[in-house]
């Protein structure tokens, strides 16, 4: 792909928007980049870009810098639905996504990772795997770096694992994943996405360039993502929690079984497994399958299994305060996260939730909340919505901060109760993003 001389637009001025502006200026384009947001609000991201030759156009969006482009990146978190967007798309402009533009310079194996629920933790088994097998790596996309930053490192790593979200699949076109994993596909994002239809028929996107020389891995128990094996033209390795017929990874019997035509039988015990929860299983299951499809020993992926233990701000253990149990779950931000994590408790719990809503159904959740809340407490934007829906269902608050809601929680615990920090949310009401989130419920709970 020859960028020279082009005009490129970036649009978005986040961490993934400097990253290619930054490769987009190595590679001697013309590049301009927008953001709604003003030069002053954003100064601390642009410092970064000082030594390169690009213009700026900050504030608002110039429909014309649109439609005067050869080419436009898309930064995740920028809706399709941008009126200077459409225009120019109207107008046949070529409109891609970050990952998009990466993979038209990447030539080593990339294994991409999507699903609505345990794509960073997935992505970080793999990683993990691959490098406890001798083998170099590069962990990037939705999980922390941008994946073209590859490109700008110009990286010598021998396999590439790409988190990938549906923002990102959406203005895809090549990419081609030589591995694909879809973990599964519950209500999120629809605050974007018109219908649940909709999100899933995008991450299957995922699939949509592979060949018979590629990979996919399906969950068999996630009737969405299952059902979408008859339009994928690689081929179908499945992870299960019950015994399968096709090719893929099952448990029975207390061990995973991963049997395949050209990669042949194998046994993993998960005796050792610090991961807890059932998803926490299924995660481990979809990455065994896609490292041994990748040739990697038994040896790497059993170590793997036995020392992995998680990841900040997700089902993390935060501390224990006169026998009571205080768990982070701050990357939870769906309700399906709400409903997984309660799983993974025998007694009833103490439940801290909310944030900004994502248009999630949280009528799902009432016999969950029956059996598993012995109090809720609802918070951010999104708890007079909850309340609404869940309040009856259980003991419940409303307050007004985090701080408040920590407090409280630990003033209506007893000995062994479990406090539990899922809000269901995005964290964009209160928070600048879900790690912060995350750090400000753990300095609470440690000043208690």
């Amino acid at each position: 792909m020859n960028l020279k001389g082009k005009e490129v637009l970036v649009v978005g001025c986040g961490m993934t928007g400097v990253s290619v502006a930054k490769f987009l200026a190595g590679e001697k384009a013309k590049v301009t980049l927008t953001d709604s947001k003003s030069k002053l609000e954003l100064r601390h991201l642009l410092d970064p870009l000082e030594k390169y030759k690009i213009r700026y156009d900050l504030g608002s969006y110039v429909q014309k810098r649109f439609l005067d482009s050869d080419l436009i990146v898309v930064s995740p978190g920028v809706p399709l639905d941008l009126e200077p967007l459409k225009a120019a798309i109207d107008k046949g402009i070529e409109v891609i996504s970050e990952i998009e533009l990466a993979f038209r310079f990447i030539r080593k194996p990339i294994i991409a990772v999507t699903g609505t629920n345990g794509k960073t933790t997935t992505s970080h088994l793999i990683a993990s795997m691959i490098q406890n097998d001798g083998s170099s790596v590069y962990l990037c996309g939705n999980v922390g770096k941008p994946l073209i930053d590859y490109c700008i490192e110009k990286s010598k790593a021998q396999y590439i694992v790409c988190e990938v979200s549906s923002f990102q699949l959406e203005t895809c076109q090549t990419f081609r994943p030589k591995v694909a994993v879809l973990l599964n596909v519950t209500e999120d994002h629809l605050d974007r996405h018109d219908s649940l239809a909709e999100y899933r028929a995008i991450k299957g996107l995922i699939f949509e360039n592979q060949t018979e020389a590629d990979y996919a891995v399906l969950n068999a128990d996630d009737a969405l993502t299952a059902q979408l094996a008859p339009d994928i033209s690689s081929q179908v390795f499945y992870f299960s929690k019950y015994p399968l017929s096709g090719q893929g990874t099952y448990y029975q019997e207390r061990k995973l079984h991963f049997t395949s035509r050209d990669f042949g039988k194998k046994q993993i015990k998960p005796d050792e497994m610090q991961l807890k929860g059932i998803h926490n299983l299924e995660n481990v299951m979809a990455a065994t399958t896609a490292a041994f499809i990748l040739k990697i020993s038994k040896q790497a992926v059993q170590k793997t299994i036995n020392e992995f233990k998680g990841l900040e701000h997700r089902f993390e253990f935060v501390s224990r305060k006169n026998r009571v149990n205080f768990y982070n779950d701050s990357k939870g931000t769906n309700v399906d996260c709400i409903r997984r994590i309660l799983q993974c408790f025998t007694k009833p719990v103490i439940l801290i939730a909310g944030g900004r809503d994502k248009g999630g159904n949280f009528s799902d959740l009432k016999d969950t909340i029956k059996q598993k809340v012995k109090i809720l407490i609802l918070m951010g934007e999104a708890k007079e919505k909850i309340n609404r829906v869940l309040g009856d269902t259980t003991e419940t608050y409303v307050v007004g901060t985090l701080d408040e809601a920590v407090l409280y929680a630990y003033q209506k615990s007893r000995f062994g109760d479990n406090i539990v920090f899922c809000p269901g949310c995005s964290s964009f009401d209160m928070f600048e993003n879900y790690a912060a989130r995350g750090d400000a419920f753990k300095k609470i709970v440690f000043n208690l």
